[in-house]
């Protein structure tokens, strides 16, 4: 169901808060934040079941909630990819900042 993964993909990181703030969300922000971004989803539109499990599954294994489908796990492997290219590429800006200092 692409339309179902289009959709979930694009809410799947709707939450409101800054990562780091600890006053913000009551735990560690890997785990809560597939919740507040369901819940605020969720205020906005009306969600299927499968867009639900969708944003809820995105972090697993960090997140409890399993992915119940292939859009789930394509949702979730792409999420990944892409926090792996954006952690690659910080390193390669800090390995560049380290040499042009020196």
């Amino acid at each position: 169901d692409y339309r179902a993964c289009a959709r979930a993909g694009l809410l799947h990181d709707l939450y409101l808060y800054r990562w780091n703030d600890q006053s913000a969300h009551p735990g560690l922000q890997c785990f809560d934040h597939p919740v507040f971004a369901l819940r605020n989803a969720m205020g906005l539109t009306h969600l299927s079941k499968l867009e639900r499990n969708i944003i809820l599954a995105h972090m697993w294994p960090l997140a409890l909630h399993l992915p119940r489908s292939r859009e789930a796990w394509v949702v979730s492997l792409a999420d990944k990819l892409c926090a792996t290219a954006e952690v690659v590429q910080l390193f390669r800006r800090m390995k560049i900042r380290a040499v042009l200092a020196a």
